[in-house]
Formats: structure tokens, sequence, C-alpha cells
């Protein structure tokens, strides 16, 4: 083999090691931002208050814990999003709820 062969060779395997790291560095960017999302949500999760209908009743505007539990079991609420299920009782997620409440009236249409 002469100079410009090996030359051309070592390039080649080069090229072939860069391609190798490039398809690398996108693949830990990809997982990089699923655990960026990952985290964000879990963030987001965990800063959520959560009140028990005894407390959460009165900030919603029903007139006692038992409208508000009614309410819950008739379905206005969302499950896992604006009510959790703690042994018996119900925590309810005013801010959720509220905001989810305000986006439907806001969509409503004026006759």
């Amino acid at each position: 083999m002469d100079m410009y062969s090996k030359v051309l060779e070592e390039l080649r395997q080069t090229n072939r090691t860069l391609e190798m790291v490039f398809a690398r560095m996108e693949q830990i960017q990809t997982e990089q931002a699923a655990l960026f999302n990952a985290i964000q949500n879990k963030a987001q999760e965990s800063s959520r208050q959560l009140y028990p209908t005894s407390e959460a009743y009165y900030m919603l505007g029903f007139d006692n814990p038992e409208s508000l539990r009614h309410a819950i079991r008739k379905g206005e609420f969302l499950s896992g999003t604006e009510i959790q299920k703690r042994g018996r009782r119900f925590v309810v997620d005013v801010q959720a709820y509220k905001a989810r409440k305000t986006k439907e009236q806001s969509r409503r249409r004026v006759v």
C-alpha cells in the first residue's frame, strides 16, 4: 500500500467513528429531552395543592362537604387530575378544577 491509500483508509475509519459518535449524541439528546420532560411533569405534580372535601367545598362554592362529594360521585371532577381517592376519602385539586371550569366557560357561546 502506498502512502495515499493508508491516509485514505484512516480517513474512512475516522469518518465511521465520527458517524457513530454523532448517532450516539443524538440518542443521548433524545433521552435527555425525555428525562427533562419527566422531571418537569413530576415537579408540576408535586406542587399540586390537594385539599380534603371538608376544606375544598368552601373554596369551590359548594354549600357543604356532602354536596361536593355528591358532585364528585356524579362525575363533575376529573379522576386523577382534579380528585384522588385516599383510602375512603377524596382529596381535591382546587386549582385544577377552577382552571378547567374557567377554560370551559371561555369556550361557551354567548347567545
